[in-house]
Formats: structure tokens, sequence, C-alpha cells
């Protein structure tokens, strides 16, 4: 089916919803007058009405793109045509639409030759939030697929590094940890990424696991790279002396806040001054409770 008639699907959708907001808006006005009852014919012939356009659409949507793995999601038959039951099919509906609209925006499968533009374009797509949507998990696996494709398709272009950075998130957000570790270290080199970037983003799985002796060795690592930047070597620095706070740790915490403020307490970058200070106050915190 070509785009125009699922622009049309659409359109159809749309005169469905507005037909149901009118009959939820006679269910409304008949419920606060006495002559609710002389309403009713008419309300239920056009719920009536408005269930066989649904049963249609819904028949439609099931074969339009992007539907083909998502889930029957109609309301039962046995629930009737009642304002509820339209409600719900409605909603569903909605979310169904939208995968449909993304699919007709991106093709499931790119050909292996697109271009950079072409992935740049499908990302932002699959990027688009839809109001409603159900299918998140789904939409985040695509997403993993494409970003691993195109940066084994193009390591150098100018958002290859940035997307890299979405792509350890989806991996996190879908609890997937081993894979992002092995993404790291897959991608890694070919992105041009310096040793010291690549550990912290070891350190930034190890911290989603709550693998906090792994975290600090990652972070540590980090800081021993000659080539980080001081800003960087003092956030992760800060970062080691707070888990162990988190671990309950406080006299190691407060060893590792002590050295850390000797350490920078002379620099005038406005990132580290604000660290400084953060290191401060977790000190104070630990004086005020005794630890």
């Amino acid at each position: 089916m070509t785009n125009s008639r699922w622009s049309l699907l659409a359109s159809g959708l749309a005169c469905t919803l507005a037909g149901a907001a009118f009959v939820a808006s006679l269910r409304v006005g008949s419920a606060s007058r006495d002559s609710a009852g002389a309403m009713e014919p008419s309300v239920g012939a056009h719920e009536s009405a408005l269930d066989s356009r649904l049963r249609a659409l819904e028949q439609r949507v099931a074969t339009a793109p992007g539907a083909a793995n998502a889930r029957s999601e109609r309301a039962e038959s046995s629930a009737g045509p009642d304002s509820n039951a339209l409600e719900s099919r409605m909603t569903n509906l909605e979310q169904r639409v939208s995968r449909i609209e993304r699919a007709l925006a991106l093709p499931e499968h790119p050909p292996a030759e697109a271009s950079a533009e072409q992935f740049h374009k499908a990302l932002h797509a699959l990027g688009v939030s839809h109001p409603g949507e159900t299918n998140a998990a789904a939409v985040r696996l695509e997403r993993i697929a494409l970003r691993e494709r195109f940066l084994a398709a193009f390591p150098q272009d100018s958002k290859s590094k940035v997307e890299f950075t979405y792509l350890i998130s989806d991996y996190l957000f879908a609890e997937r940890p081993e894979e992002a570790l092995a993404a790291i270290t897959r991608h890694a080199r070919a992105l041009g990424l310096e040793d010291w970037q690549a550990e912290l983003a070891r350190a930034e799985v190890a911290s989603s696991k709550r693998q906090l002796t792994n975290y600090r060795a990652a972070l540590q690592r980090a800081t021993d790279d000659a080539q980080i930047p001081m800003g960087e070597r003092a956030q992760a620095e800060f970062f080691i002396a707070h888990s162990f706070l988190e671990e309950g740790r406080a006299a190691d915490s407060r060893a590792a806040f002590e050295s850390f403020i000797s350490r920078y307490q002379a620099s005038d970058k406005p990132e580290v001054l604000q660290l400084i200070e953060g290191a401060k106050l977790q000190m104070n915190k630990l004086k005020s409770t005794g630890k």
C-alpha cells in the first residue's frame, strides 16, 4: 500500500476519533439532564456506527507498515461498543498509527549502501517521541541496531562519537550492560576515542550495574591516563571519593575528598572549583554526623 493510501487511513482515523468525541460529549450532557433516556437511542446508534468504522480501521492498520510485529491491541469484541471500549480501542489505534508513520518515514532495513545522511535522518526519526507510545523498548532496539550499523560504516563521521554515546545509553536502558561493554571495545579505536574516554564509558556501565569496585577501577584508569584533561580528571576523582560514601565507607570517602581538595584547591577552572565546593559540602556532612 502506498504512502498516500496510509495517509488516507490516518485521515479516516481522525474523523473516527472526532465522532467518538461527539458521542462522549452526548453522554456527559445527557447524564446531567432528566431527559437523558430520550437521548440513548441516538447515542447508541452513533456508537454502533463508530464501532463498525473502528473495526474496519483496525483490520486495515493490522496490515500496515510497522504493525507486522505488534501484538493485537483491539479491545475484546465482547466488551460491546460502549464509550469505554471505544476509547480504549481509539487509544490503541493512535499508538499503532504512530508506528505506521514511523515506518513510512524510516525503511525497516536501510540499504547496505545507505549514506551517512540517510542514517542521520533514520536515527532522527527513531528518536522522535510519540504520544501514547507503548513500544518504547522495541524502538530502542531498532535504534541500537541502526547505530551499530552506522558506527561500523561511518566511524569517522562528524556525528559518530555522539551516536556512540547514545548507543551506550540505549544498551543500558535496555538492561544490556555486557553488550554495552562489548560495543565500547568494538568501536573505541575506530572512532578515535582516547583511552581515558573509553574508560569513562566503562565506568558508566559499571555504575549502571551498581558495581562500585569496577566503577572506581575504570575511573582510576581514566585518571592515570596522561592525556585526560584536568576537568575530566578532577570529575573522575571526585566521583571516586563519592563512591565510597555510597558504600558507607565514611573514612575512605573523607580521606579521598581531603586529597581531592588539596590537589585542586589552586585551580582557577570554574568546573573544578565547583567540584571543590561539592567536596567541602560532603566533608561538612560527614563531620556533622560524626563520621
